[in-house]
C-alpha cells in the first residue's frame, strides 16, 4: 500500500500536477475570505442579566433587583460565579460558568428563573438576559462641526448599513430635537397639576382609536376617532381635568418651544464637537479588506456633507493588524529564504528547490482547512504558519536526504525515490505524528491568553498533515523526474567539515570510560538550568510599546459639564502641540460616562474619558510613554480634577490589571475595613501605584424618604410619589410627533428645583376633590452621598482592589504574595472575610496552571507512539532525552535575549518537545536498521550518527532559520510572539547539539544494562 501511494506521484505526473494545483488553488482563495483580525475570537463563556432603574442608587438597587435576582439564580447548574454590579440607574449581573456549560441553555435557564421574580419595583426596565458577546468594533467615524446635526449623522448611519461588511452603527453625542412642555409652576400648582397628569392628556389626544361600525342600507360604516395632536401648534389646545371642573389647556398652564437637549454623554473628536458613529462589523468581515473600504466611503460621503461638517475615521481595527501581520509575513519572508539556503548549501540547488515548490501545499493546505474550519487569519495563526516554516520541510529533507544518499550510491532516480523514501517512511509518520501530539494537549489550556493561544496548535497540526501529503505523494514524483544527481561517494563541502568535526567527539564520547561523565556533566546542565529558574519573571505576556490610552477622568460629585469640558480642553492643548503631533494618530474625548469592558459604566457631568491612539512605531514608544506621563501630570494638575486614571494599551491580548483582588464577605463594615486595611498596604510597597477601589465617591443626592403611613392617609402609594418625583425634576415624555419624516419626543417638564428646599416643596397632584399636596407632607428629605457602585460575588458584598506595578520592580506574582500575607493577619479579625483574585493573577494561575498537566499529557502521547513503533518500554526513553535538553536552551535562550518566561514562551517550549524528538527519533531508528542488518551495537551507533548528521542539522537549521527573523526582530518587533520564538529556536539548537552526543552515549548505556540484566554482568566494549 505504502509502495503504491509512493509510487502514484511518479507514475502519474499529470494527476500529481493536478492535486498540486487544486491545493494551491483552494489555499489561495481561502486566504482571499479568511478574516483578517489582530487576535482570534473567543468565547467570553457569559450570561449577562441587566436591568434599569432611573434614578436608583446603588444601594437601593442593590436591596430591590440584585438580591431578588440573586436568590433567582441559586441552583441554575453551569454557574461558577455570579459577579453584581450596581451604579446610579443600572444593575447588572454578570455570570461566569463553567467551561462545560451550554451558554445558550444556561440563559435560557436564567431568563426563565428572573421572569418568575414578582418583587422587583414597578419602575424597573428589565431585567434582560443575553449571552455576552465580543463587539467586533471596525472603527469610529467622527462627524464634527455641528452635534445638533443628527439627521445628517442618521443619514450616514443609513448608508453604513449598507456596506456588506458593517453589522451595526450606532449613534453617540448626537443632540436630540425635542418639543418642551415646560410648566409654570404657579399656574400647575393651583390647579392640582403635575408633570405626569400633562403628559397623560397629551399622550391621550395623541391616540386615535377604532369606535364601532355602523349599519346603514345595509352596509357597514367603519367610525374611529380621529388624534387631536398631529403638530406641535395642537398640543396647546389639548383639554386638561381640574379638581373643579373648570376648562383648562395645556397652552393656559405651560409653555411650548421647540428646543435641543444636550446628549448624556458628549463626543468631541481631535478637538472638535462631533456625533460618534460607532462602526461594528459581521463575524465574518476582513478588517483589512473592509478599513479601505470603508475610508473610500468615507471620502465620497464628506463631497456631499452640508458646509461646516467633516468627517473623521480613527480608531479603525485594521492599523495596528497590517503593520503586525506585515512583520510576521516579512519574517517569514526572510526565513523561508534562510531555509532555502541553508537547503541549497547540503542537498544542493536543485533538491532546495524541489523542496522549497512543495512548501506551497502545506501553507496553502493548511489555510484551506483554517478557512473550512470557521477559523481567521490573525497574528497568532500567522505565527502558526511562521513556526512551521521550518518544520514543514523536516519530512521533505529527510526524504530528499535519504534519496541523495540512494543516488551517491549509484541507483537511478526512481530507485532511489522510491527506496530512499519506503526506508524512511515509519521514522517520518512518527515524527510528524509527535510533533502534533506535542501541540495537540495545548488546545486544553485555559484563561483568556490560553484560549487565544489555542490557534497555535490548530495551524501546527493543519499544516503538518498538508506537509506529510506532500512529502509521499507529490514530492516522490518530483524527486524520481528532477532529483540532482551526484556522483557515488561524493559529499558535498558542508556535510564534509561537519562529519570532520563531529566524528573525532563522537567516537571519544562512545568509549566506555566517557560514558557515565558525558551523561552526568549533561545532567548538571541540566539541573543547572533548572535552577535559573528561579531567577526568572514569569508572567502572562512581554509589554510592547504603547497602541491606545484610555484616561478616565473623575471630578468632584457637584461639578457641571462645563468643568468637565475645560479639563478636556486642557488635555486636547497638551496633545496639539507641535512635538506630540508625530505620536498621535488621534484623540477622542467622552464627557459624561466612564466605560470599561469588565465594569458598568459610570454617567454623569463630572466624568470624562479620553481615548488617545498612538502610531505603531518602536522607535517612538520612549517618547509615547513620556507623553502618557505628562498627560497624566497634565490633568493632574487641573483644580477641578479629583482622579486620574491611566491604562495603557500594548500589542498583547487584553488582560487583567496586575493587580486585582475582591475582598468578599456576608457583612459590608468588615469588608470596607479589611480593602481599607490593604489598600494602605499596597500604597506602601515598592513598584506598586494607581491603587484604587471600586466604591469611589458617589454623587451628591438628595434621598426622599417616604413615610407610608402619611402617604395612605392621602391615598397615595410610594411607587406614585416617586413618579411624581421624577417627573418634576427630570421631566417625563409624553408622545412623539412626526416631524420632517423624523420622530421628535415631547417632553413635559416643570422648572426642576435647585435645593433641598425646592424639592420638599414639589406638589404632587392627588385625585379630585383633594387639594395638592407637597412632598414635606409625606416624607422626609435629606443630603445622601453614596458611592459610585456597589458590588457583589456569589451573594456576598465585595469591594473590588486594583494597582498598577513598575515592572522593573515588582510582579503580579510577588504582590500577590504580600497581599495574602497582609490578609492573613487581618483574617483573624474578620474571620468571615475572603478574598477572590482576578485581573492578571487569575489569569496567570488558570493559564499556567494546566501547563504542567498539558506538558505531561504531550509527553505520555509521545511516549506512547514511541513505544509501539519501537516496540520498546525503555527506547522511548532515550528519544525523549531531548526533551530536558529542549528545555535547557530555551532557558538560555530567554535569558540571553533578556526575555522574562511569558504563557506564550511556555507554550512554545510545550510545542518544543515534539520538535526536539524528531532527530534522536530517525537516530535510534537508524541505529536499529544497522543493528538488524547485523552490525555491532558501537559500529551501529556511529555509523548511523553519522549518516543522519546531515538530515539532522538540516532539519534543525531550517527550523532555527524560519524563526530567526521573528526572534531577533530582523523585520520589526512582535514583543508578544518573539519570546515563543527565541524558546523553540534557541531550545531545538542546545537540544540538537546535545542529542548527537547523548543519544548515542543513551543508546549504548542501555545495551549495557540490558546485557547485564540478561548474563549478570556488564560486557565489554
Amino acid at each position: 500500500m505504502t509502495r503504491r501511494l509512493v509510487r502514484l506521484g511518479i507514475d502519474h505526473p499529470v494527476l500529481l500536477n493536478l492535486l498540486f494545483l487544486v491545493v494551491c488553488v483552494a489555499g489561495v482563495v481561502a486566504w482571499l475570505r479568511l478574516p483578517k483580525e489582530e487576535f482570534p475570537q473567543v468565547g467570553t463563556d457569559r450570561v449577562i442579566v441587566a436591568a434599569a432603574w432611573p434614578g436608583a442608587s446603588p444601594a437601593e438597587l442593590e436591596d430591590a433587583v440584585l438580591r431578588p435576582l440573586e436568590d433567582a439564580l441559586d441552583g441554575i447548574e453551569g454557574l461558577r460565579h455570579v459577579d453584581a454590579e450596581a451604579t446610579e440607574g443600572r444593575a447588572t449581573l454578570t455570570l461566569d460558568l463553567l467551561r462545560t456549560a451550554d451558554p445558550v441553555q444556561v440563559a435560557d435557564e436564567v431568563r426563565t428563573a428572573v421572569d418568575d421574580v414578582a418583587t422587583l419595583p414597578d419602575d424597573v426596565v428589565g431585567p434582560t438576559v443575553a449571552v455576552a458577546e465580543v463587539e467586533l468594533a471596525l472603527a469610529h467615524v467622527g462627524l464634527t462641526g455641528d452635534p445638533r446635526r443628527r439627521d445628517v449623522a442618521e443619514a450616514l448611519a443609513d448608508q453604513l448599513l449598507e456596506l456588506p461588511f458593517v453589522a451595526s452603527v450606532a449613534l453617540e453625542g448626537a443632540w436630540e430635537r425635542t418639543i418642551e412642555v415646560e410648566l409654570d409652576p404657579a399656574a400647575a400648582a393651583a390647579r392640582g397639576l403635575g408633570p405626569v397628569d400633562v403628559a397623560r392628556a397629551l399622550e391621550a389626544a395623541a391616540q386615535g382609536a377604532p369606535a364601532g361600525t355602523l349599519t346603514r342600507a345595509g352596509e357597514g360604516v367603519l367610525v374611529r376617532t380621529v388624534k387631536g395632536v398631529r403638530a406641535p401648534a395642537d398640543l396647546a389646545g389639548v383639554p386638561l381635568r381640574v379638581a373643579d371642573g373648570a376648562e383648562l389647556t395645556v397652552g393656559q398652564v405651560a409653555h411650548i418651544a421647540e428646543r435641543w437637549r444636550a446628549p448624556e454623554l458628549g463626543v468631541r473628536v481631535d478637538g472638535q464637537p462631533a456625533i460618534l458613529l460607532v462602526v461594528r462589523r459581521t463575524s465574518d468581515a476582513d478588517a483589512l479588506a473592509a478599513v479601505p473600504a470603508l475610508q473610500a466611503w468615507a471620502e465620497e460621503a464628506a463631497a456631499g456633507l452640508p458646509p461646516g461638517l467633516q468627517l473623521r475615521l480613527h480608531d479603525d481595527s485594521a492599523y495596528v493588524v497590517r503593520d503586525r501581520l506585515q512583520v510576521l509575513g516579512s519574517s517569514g519572508a526572510v526565513g523561508l529564504v534562510l531555509v532555502a539556503l541553508v537547503l541549497g548549501a547540503f542537498v544542493g540547488r536543485r533538491n532546495a528547490a524541489l523542496v522549497v515548490w512543495g512548501m506551497p501545499v502545506a501553507y496553502l493546505g493548511a489555510i484551506a482547512a483554517l478557512y473550512a474550519v470557521g477559523q481567521s487569519m490573525n497574528l497568532i495563526s500567522m505565527f502558526g504558519l511562521l513556526l512551521v516554516t521550518g518544520i514543514l520541510v523536516d519530512d521533505a529533507v529527510v526524504i530528499v536526504e535519504n534519496v541523495q544518499r540512494h543516488l551517491e550510491q549509484g541507483r537511478d532516480r526512481v530507485t532511489a525515490t522510491v527506496e530512499g523514501t519506503l526506508e524512511v517512511l515509519p521514522a517520518v509518520v512518527a515524527a510528524t505524528l509527535t510533533t502534533c501530539l506535542s501541540f495537540a494537549p495545548l488546545l486544553l489550556l485555559e484563561g483568556l491568553i490560553g484560549r487565544v493561544m489555542r490557534i497555535v496548535p490548530i495551524v501546527v497540526i493543519l499544516s503538518l498533515i498538508a506537509s506529510l501529503f506532500e512529502a509521499f505523494v507529490i514530492l516522490p514524483g518530483h524527486l524520481a523526474h528532477h532529483a540532482q544527481e551526484t556522483e557515488a561517494g561524493h559529499d558535498n563541502a558542508p556535510t564534509r567539515w561537519l562529519r570532520a568535526a563531529y566524528t573525532p567527539l563522537l567516537r571519544t564520547v562512545t568509549l566506555p570510560r566517557w560514558r557515565a561523565a558525558t551523561l552526568v556533566g549533561v545532567l548538571l546542565v541540566v539541573l543547572g538550568a533548572g535552577g535559573l529558574l528561579g531567577v526568572m519573571r514569569l508572567t502572562l505576556t512581554s509589554p510592547g510599546h504603547p497602541v491606545l490610552a484610555i484616561v478616565q477622568v473623575r471630578l468632584p460629585p457637584s461639578s457641571h459639564r462645563e468643568a468637565t469640558t475645560q479639563v478636556v480642553a486642557a488635555a486636547e492643548a497638551l496633545a496639539a502641540r507641535p512635538e506630540h503631533a508625530p505620536l498621535l494618530r488621534f484623540l477622542r474625548a467622552e464627557l459624561g460616562r466612564l466605560g470599561k469592558p469588565d465594569t458598568l459604566p459610570l454617567f454623569g457631568d463630572r466624568y470624562a474619558q479620553l481615548v488617545v491612539g498612538f502610531r505603531n512605531d518602536k522607535a517612538l514608544a520612549t517618547r509615547t510613554w513620556a507623553f502618557v506621563d505628562d498627560l497624566e501630570a497634565e490633568l493632574e494638575r487641573q483644580p477641578e480634577v479629583m482622579d486620574v486614571e491611566v491604562e495603557v494599551i500594548t500589542g498583547s491580548p487584553p488582560v487583567g490589571r496586575p493587580v486585582d483582588v475582591r475582598v468578599r464577605g456576608r457583612e459590608p463594615e468588615e469588608v470596607d475595613a479589611v480593602a481599607r486595611a490593604l489598600v494602605a498596604h499596597l500604597e506602601g510597597r515598592d513598584g506598586v501605584h494607581g491603587v484604587r477601589t471600586d466604591q469611589g465617591q458617589g454623587n451628591d443626592a438628595l434621598e426622599v424618604r417616604v413615610d407610608p403611613a402619611r402617604a395612605a392617609r392621602l391615598g397615595l402609594r410610594e411607587q406614585e410619589i416617586a413618579l411624581a418625583t421624577r417627573a418634576a425634576i427630570d421631566g417625563t415624555e409624553a408622545l412623539e410627533l412626526a416631524l420632517d419624516g423624523r420622530s421628535v419626543p415631547v417632553r413635559v417638564s416643570a422648572r426642576p428645583p435647585q435645593d433641598r428646599a425646592g424639592v420638599e416643596d414639589l406638589v404632587l397632584p392627588l385625585p379630585a376633590p383633594a387639594p395638592p399636596t407637597r412632598i414635606r407632607q409625606v416624607a422626609d428629605v435629606r443630603r445622601d452621598q453614596g458611592v459610585e457602585r456597589i458590588t457583589r460575588v456569589d451573594g456576598e458584598r465585595s469591594v473590588r482592589l486594583t494597582a498598577e506595578l513598575t515592572p522593573s520592580v515588582t510582579t503580579s506574582a510577588d504582590e500577590q504574595a504580600a497581599v495574602e500575607e497582609a490578609f492573613a493577619a487581618l483574617a483573624v479579625d474578620h474571620p468571615g472575610v475572603r478574598l477572590l483574585w482576578g485581573g492578571e493573577a487569575a489569569d496567570t494561575a488558570e493559564s499556567f496552571g494546566r501547563l504542567p498537566q498539558v506538558g505531561l499529557l504531550a509527553l505520555t502521547l509521545i511516549y506512547a507512539v514511541l513505544a509501539v513503533q519501537f516496540r520498546s518500554y525503555l527506547q522511548p526513553l532515550i528519544i525523549l532525552s531531548a526533551v530536558p535538553l529542549g528545555f535547557v536552551g530555551a532557558v538560555l535562550g530567554l535569558l540571553a535575549f533578556g526575555m522574562d518566561l511569558t504563557l506564550v514562551a511556555m507554550v512554545g517550549v510545550v510545542g518544543l518537545t515534539g520538535i526536539v524528538v524528531n532527530d534522536s527519533l530517525v537516530l535510534v531508528d537508524f541505529v536499529n536498521q544497522r543493528r538488524r542488518e547485523g552490525a555491532e551495537v558501537l559500529d551501529a551507533v556511529q555509523d548511523a550518527s553519522l549518516q543522519r548528521l546531515r538530515p539532522i542539522l538540516i532539519t534543525t537549521v531550517t527550523t532555527i532559520a524560519g524563526l530567526l527573523p521573528l526572534a531577533l526582530g530582523l523585520t520589526g518587533e512582535e514583543p508578544l510572539l518573539a519570546p515563543m520564538a527565541v524558546a523553540i529556536a534557541a531550545g531545538l539548537a542546545v537540544a540538537t547539539a546535545l542529542t548527537l552526543v547523548v543519544v548515542p552515549v543513551l543508546y549504548l548505556a542501555l545495551d549495557d544494562l540490558t546485557r547485564w540484566t540478561r548474563r549478570g554482568k556488564p560486557a565489554g566494549s
